[in-house]
């Protein structure tokens, strides 16, 4: 397990890199300008000068942006559901570390639906994980799931009593074309990731759902209290690229609901940066693996 800037022993059980999994994932594609949205990182993050502030975690260069959603169905623990934004590109500082001078993608908001993976995440490769609910209108693709006309899918602040989600959006694939092999290792652009040290959350934190000091073993799927036990800090920097492959790779429309009433806007942009609209066209991949290694890790 990589340091962490926690003392006490981890609160869920630790699973280091390399992991391999798999999944379906459905990606969400757009161009972005040299302007970070308003509302890119969560509070906690936003917080954090090493995290947020461009002169200590590098500058903001726009260009290709992804929201990607992963069910995964086979991971170190366990199954779970996945919301990321990379917007882009940062430069990172410069150190005596050759790969800190380089121009990398980022992570710069991304939830996931349990407990374990969360903490793991943070943990093993920087990545700013944070908890949250899901919902599908159809199971991921199997041998008794046909792909779906449609699908349809809302993303909700982990709080059960949230009924507004503030992330939706919904999916048709293109059943009318053979779906066909793609892997990330023969895309012509940079797939690799270079992720900040993060912060972590007080442990009396109202933001965070603060830790309820309970003895009990946690249900991994249970994310509606304790999470700021979860949102471990780090003091290094990483870097890793990430390698997808799926057999079966099919285009899809894309259209994404924002919330109607203007209450609602505000409080989805609590949580998700409202302003990113992805283009109609995006990538649905069935019978995914994803490969995550081992970071390469530095500190300035």
């Amino acid at each position: 397990m990589a340091e962490t800037t926690e003392s006490i022993p981890a609160p869920v059980s630790v699973k280091p890199a390399p992991w391999n999994t798999q999944c379906e994932t459905y990606w969400l594609m757009l161009y972005m300008p040299a302007v970070l949205p308003e509302g890119l990182y969560d509070p906690l993050e936003a917080s954090s000068p090493h995290f947020a502030d461009p002169n200590l975690s590098g500058e903001f260069k726009g260009g290709l942006a992804i929201i990607m959603v992963v069910r995964y169905k086979d991971t170190p623990t366990g199954p779970y559901d996945e919301l990321l934004l990379i917007p882009g590109a940062f430069r990172a500082p410069t150190s005596s570390t050759p790969v800190s001078h380089r121009t990398l993608n980022r992570i710069a908001r991304i939830y996931v639906s349990q407990r374990d993976t969360c903490y793991n995440g943070r943990a093993n490769w920087n990545i700013p994980k944070h908890l949250a609910r899901f919902s599908f209108s159809s199971p991921p693709v199997s041998a008794t799931s046909p792909t779906p006309k449609s699908l349809t899918l809302a993303v909700y602040p982990p709080d059960p009593t949230s009924t507004i989600p503030f992330f939706s959006a919904t999916l048709t694939p293109f059943t009318w074309l053979p779906a066909i092999p793609f892997s990330t290792r023969y895309m012509p652009l940079s797939a690799e990731l270079g992720q900040p040290p993060l912060p972590a959350a007080p442990r009396a934190s109202k933001v965070h759902s603060p830790l309820s000091n309970s003895n009990k073993a946690k249900d991994p799927y249970d994310i509606t209290k304790d999470e700021a036990e979860l949102l471990v800090g780090t003091e290094r920097w990483c870097s890793m690229t990430n390698h997808a492959y799926s057999p079966k790779t099919r285009g899809m429309w894309v259209e994404v609901h924002s919330p109607a009433e203007e209450d609602a806007k505000k409080e989805a942009q609590r949580w998700w940066p409202q302003g990113i609209k992805p283009w109609k066209i995006g990538a649905w991949m069935e019978e995914a693996e994803i490969e995550i290694p081992a970071p390469k890790e530095w500190k300035l």
